[in-house]
């Protein structure tokens, strides 16, 4: 009965659950596993799920997700998977240890995510913020970004070579010890001025 309403509940959640036996062979699967991949549970039995990972990601994953059944530890992982339509996916996948009420290992209760739109915007992140900085260390002109409570995140090339200073000398001593001690106040307040009501911010010093 406790099985039959298992069965239920996984089948019913839209999220991709899978369970192994002890070796890391899969034992079940539930209905949106078989669904995403297009498959039944007799064609993913055992270790034959490993047909399903891209075949550049499959060593890697294999090697991990076995090291952690060993290791008697959680998985997690991202990892190419190839789903029933034939397009290649991202998935994150989490394994969890499950054992026996007298302590004995049984093998990975797991869930997988597909993933996929979102690894795409953080890889279109990245390629964005390379582009940024490839942009700002070309230029000459002195280049800062900070976040919203006015800590540096980002400084160019030029600002370096111009003040000899370092992201993380800055980080340590703050920016204000730049500024000429008679400009220092004013430069400030105003700089704190426009992050508290998130307005432009110009001064000279």
């Amino acid at each position: 009965e406790s099985e039959a309403r298992y069965r239920i509940l996984a089948d019913a959640t839209p999220v991709i659950i899978w369970i192994s036996d002890a070796e890391g062979g899969i034992r079940f699967a539930n209905r949106a596993y078989t669904e995403f991949f297009g498959v039944t549970l007799e064609q993913v039995i055992g270790d034959r799920w490993r047909t399903l990972v891209h075949p550049e990601d499959d060593e890697r994953h294999a090697r991990l997700y076995f090291e952690c059944l060993r290791e008697r530890k959680p998985f997690r992982m991202r990892v190419r998977v190839r789903r029933g339509d034939g397009e290649w996916r991202w998935i994150d996948s989490y394994g969890q240890p499950y054992f026996s009420e007298t302590g004995e290992f049984l093998g990975m209760a797991g869930s997988s995510l597909d993933v996929t739109e979102r690894k795409q915007a953080e890889d279109a992140l990245r390629e964005s913020e390379g582009r940024f900085r490839l942009l700002a260390n070309a230029t000459p002109v002195i280049i800062w970004v900070v976040d919203a409570e006015g800590e540096i995140r980002f400084i160019n090339r030029a600002y370096t070579e111009f003040f000899g200073a370092t992201v993380a000398e800055i980080k340590t001593t703050g920016w204000q010890p730049l500024v000429h001690p008679e400009d220092r106040a004013g430069y400030t307040e105003a700089f704190l001025e426009s992050l508290r009501e998130r307005k432009p911010f110009r001064a000279e010093a």
